[in-house]
């Protein structure tokens, strides 16, 4: 993705100082930000995405159990067992961002009750929303995950 973007210079530059500012200056936990990159990354079946950041995910204290659920993911939105209430609410809401862009009364307020700072909740929306985008570059010019491996 990195070689495909240097043939826009300008556009690489604003894209790794916004990913820099994802990855490190959210009021999110990194576990929290990883484990809702992955998950875009799975609703979106753009396994490249999902692979560069499991092993981020698992870094931060993330699980190969979970990592496995996301095959299913109406089952992460019911796993109380495996992710607890701010990841099943981050999750659900991550589903609705990118399946249906509108998000319910219901799932926000889900969102809003896992996640009451405001700065943390706007960041939330914001992760989600920039992730999407990463999937939908990744999908356009057809990028894969090369080697990779859950």
């Amino acid at each position: 993705m990195d070689r495909l973007m240097l043939h826009s210079p300008i556009f690489t530059r604003g894209w790794n100082d916004f990913s820099r500012m994802l990855t490190g200056g959210l009021s999110l936990p990194d576990r929290l930000s990883q484990f809702v990159m992955c998950v875009v990354g799975a609703a979106n079946g753009v396994d490249y995405q999902l692979l560069s950041h499991a092993p981020r995910f698992l870094a931060a204290g993330g699980s190969r159990a979970q990592l496995d659920a996301l095959a299913d993911m109406p089952a992460v939105l019911e796993d109380q067992r495996l992710f607890d209430r701010q990841e099943r609410a981050a999750a659900r809401l991550a589903l609705e961002m990118t399946h249906d862009i509108h998000v319910s009364d219901g799932v926000f307020a889900a969102a809003h009750d896992a996640f009451p700072s405001a700065e943390t909740l706007v960041d939330l929306v914001g992760l989600i929303a920039a992730y999407n985008m990463v999937s939908r570059f990744v999908a356009a010019f057809g990028i894969s995950a090369e080697n990779g491996r859950l």
